[in-house]
């Protein structure tokens, strides 16, 4: 059995044979996680080589806004609105919870989605209060920018997040937010300590087969996979 977890800021648990390997950055953790899948490759067989679906264009990981996550950011909104049926208002990803830099155009293989989604992370909604979002959108700012979903516009000056706007609105200081994300994040990952103590709902889904399932849903429907950019979120000169 092979899988992935994130746990805390800044530090990955990898778990194989039985034993949970800590790597506290990430040349260090590819580094591990290349050399335990390594003996796995030739048991894959074919279940990771089947192609689940097809990308439009190539789909690349890029700051402040980029196809590849703002297709990510998407599907998790959608999912995560079919799994709960709760009004979600949107959706953000970390950058580097995206663990590769570009799906190619073409085919997409269950494999492929295993190399973007490596960790055990759980879909969630998290609460906060119109209020409290500016540490979120500000903690996006100064990271460059992050994966969000097209409920968001937003536009960064000097590492501070401006004119931030959710479904075409200004942000409500009195009015509660659901918001799509990973657990890693919402458990106070990658810096948002902020987020801990704020009310959660749990999806029970992993990422990682919430986006093979969109893919097949969409597959199923006749649609290719597409993404385009859309200025959500802009760096002000």
């Amino acid at each position: 059995m092979l899988f992935f977890t994130a746990c805390r800021p800044q530090t990955h648990f990898v778990k194989a044979d039985n034993k949970y390997h800590e790597i506290l950055d990430l040349t260090e953790e590819d580094s591990v996680i290349n050399d335990i899948i390594a003996p796995y490759k030739k048991d894959i067989g074919d279940e990771m080589k089947k192609v689940i679906g097809q990308v439009a264009i190539m789909f690349t990981k890029e700051k402040p806004e980029s196809t590849l996550g703002n297709w990510a950011a998407d599907l998790t909104y959608t999912q995560c609105d079919e799994y709960l049926n709760l009004k979600i208002d949107f959706a953000v990803l970390n950058y580097g919870g995206l663990r590769i830099p570009s799906l190619p155009k073409g085919n997409v293989t269950k494999g492929k989605i295993y190399e973007l989604m490596p960790f055990e992370n759980y879909l969630v909604l998290v609460e906060m209060k119109g209020s409290e979002l500016p540490l979120l959108f500000d903690h996006i700012a100064k990271k460059g920018g992050w994966p969000v979903s097209n409920h968001v516009k937003m536009k960064i000056h000097q590492n501070n997040a401006v004119d931030v706007r959710i479904n075409n609105r200004k942000v409500e200081n009195n009015r509660i937010y659901r918001f799509a994300t990973i657990d890693y994040i919402a458990n106070g990952g990658d810096n948002c300590t902020f987020l801990k103590d704020k009310k959660k709902v749990a999806t029970g889904v992993l990422f990682r087969d919430a986006i093979i399932e969109f893919i097949e849903n969409e597959t199923k429907a006749g649609r290719n996979l597409d993404a385009k950019l859309d200025d959500r979120v802009i760096i002000l000169k």
